[in-house]
């Protein structure tokens, strides 16, 4: 990387930290505006309920500071986020985009591979039981010439002994 980038870098970083520290800066001012406001307010309810012999409505009151605390909260973390330049988006998206199809491709190739080798693998079974099927019908017709030889043998026989 050339120095003079790694000069800005440095700079970027610098003028990102003085940023937050000054939003920071900012966001308790602002909180302690907001805090001065609702206790204003407090003031002024409890006056006007005084008036109308009614007790403040605390539960209000905390869920409404819950809820400002949370926005403020929202917003300052918003502003600390340091965004991508266009030209840093870009490489990223390229890097991504070529990182997805890389894996796409070997997941394809190696998906081939092991369907060839399964079908390679059935055929190869088949012939298998081609095999022992043939055998069993040979054995088959063995007996059956034997049986059918024995009975004809038989049959002589007991034609001669009548």
């Amino acid at each position: 990387m050339p120095k003079n980038k790694k000069k800005t870098n440095k700079n970027n970083k610098k003028v990102v930290k003085k940023v937050q520290v000054i939003e920071e800066v900012d966001l308790e001012k602002e909180n302690a505006e907001v805090v001065e406001e609702v206790k204003e307010v407090k003031k002024e309810e409890v006056k006007t309920n005084k008036k109308n012999n009614k007790k403040p409505e605390k539960k209000l009151d905390k869920e409404a500071k819950k809820q400002k605390r949370w926005f403020k909260d929202f917003k300052a973390e918003l502003k600390k986020m340091v965004w991508p330049s266009g030209k840093e988006l870009w490489e990223n998206t390229v890097v991504v985009l070529s990182s997805v199809i890389l894996v796409a491709l070997i997941i394809f190739a190696l998906d081939s591979a092991f369907n060839g080798l399964s079908k390679l693998e059935v055929e190869g079974v088949k012939k298998i039981q081609n095999s022992i099927s043939d055998e069993e019908n040979i054995q088959g017709n063995e007996v059956i010439e034997e049986t059918a030889n024995n009975e004809v043998a038989l049959d002589t026989t007991t034609e001669e002994s009548k």
